[in-house]
């Protein structure tokens, strides 16, 4: 799985989004990867190869007040 996403200003939105879905190995952990940069790719660990089941893997993707994350 990839996943794309990017983030634009706008007075009206002031959150973030945890995006939690099951996945691989190295991204996945008890502590969600923290990404804070404008734009970037999310992969599944080993894409787009098959990865094991059952692991569960977060990412939490941060912007700043007045942005939107677009997935």
């Amino acid at each position: 799985m990839a996943c794309r996403w990017s983030t634009k200003e706008s007075p009206r939105w002031r959150s973030a989004l945890l995006l939690l879905f099951l996945a691989g190995v190295y991204a996945c952990g008890e502590t969600p990867e923290q990404i804070r940069a404008p734009s970037g790719i999310i992969t599944s660990p080993g894409w787009p190869s098959e990865y094991p089941a059952k692991i569960n893997c977060s990412w939490f993707i941060r912007a700043n007040p007045g942005e939107i994350i677009t997935i």
